[in-house]
């Protein structure tokens, strides 16, 4: 399901939706949401995504429908992909100065937290299939989830996976030597997550994993600009998981300096 506001915004994650439905198979539902009881809105709105779908999807060559819902924007959307079967709900990003702008910020994050099905935050005009996939893990079941997830859902694209710790405070003399076991800890730590048997041999041997010293977001950012990354995966469960210890309600902040598309997956995903 592809989330729209009728504007030039949506035409990203349209066109991400197109090439993921001709890379993995599948439909394509595009909707959009009104407020509820607005029947005028709702006929302008149906031939807006009429010429948007006849627009986008010239030559596409894969199934593509409208949906128009009521209410608000990320229960109805939430709603309406569970109900669907959808397997995949594609979004975009917004501007910051119209309180119609529901994709980014609460909204997001209301669906990455309450949605049973993956998010996909497109950012980028797609010129190719991911090619390079980045997933932040804090070494929970939630991230390995997501890492499964995402490496089954994407079968050709290489995975780094980084897992950031922090060195608490000691005193000068053995701070060498404490960061020194903190890095062995982590490394030990990264390894045996890889090595859990929920893990396929086939995902484990594409993934490049490493342990970083830092703070999660510098680390990330850091890593997604020098290694050309284009898709950050990361794993999210309710009120827990990564993006909630990440961003809790920051997930504005966080998405408006990621420069890559952002797929968030819930363990019950």
């Amino acid at each position: 399901m592809v989330a729209t506001d009728l504007t030039q915004r949506s035409e990203a994650p349209f066109a991400r939706a197109i090439s993921l439905a001709h890379q993995l198979g599948g439909e394509i539902i595009v909707a959009h949401v009104v407020a509820p009881g607005s029947r005028s809105d709702r006929d302008i709105v149906e031939r807006k995504m009429a010429d948007l779908i006849d627009r986008q999807s010239a030559g596409a060559g894969v199934p593509i429908a409208a949906k128009v819902l009521q209410g608000s924007v990320p229960s109805a959307l939430a709603e309406a992909a569970q109900q669907c079967g959808c397997d995949l709900i594609v979004t975009g990003i917004a501007r910051y100065n119209s309180m119609g702008d529901h994709i980014l910020g609460t909204a997001v994050d209301h669906l990455v937290r309450h949605s049973k099905l993956p998010v996909l935050i497109v950012k980028n005009t797609p010129g190719r299939n991911y090619d390079h996939l980045l997933v932040a893990t804090d070494l929970s079941n939630c991230s390995r989830h997501a890492l499964v997830y995402a490496a089954e859902m994407f079968a050709d694209p290489r995975i780094d996976l980084v897992h950031v710790y922090h060195v608490a405070y000691k005193p000068v003399l053995s701070s060498k030597l404490v960061a020194i076991d903190v890095q062995a800890e982590a490394e030990e730590e990264l390894q045996a997550f890889i090595d859990d048997p929920t893990i396929p041999a086939d995902v484990r041997s594409r993934v490049n994993a490493k342990a970083v010293r830092g703070d999660l977001t510098e680390v990330i950012d850091q890593r997604m600009r020098a290694d050309d990354i284009d898709l950050l995966v990361l794993g999210t469960h309710g009120r827990s998981g990564l993006v909630h210890a990440m961003i809790g309600s920051r997930a504005a902040e966080l998405l408006s300096w990621v420069p890559s598309d952002v797929l968030m997956i819930r363990e019950s995903s």
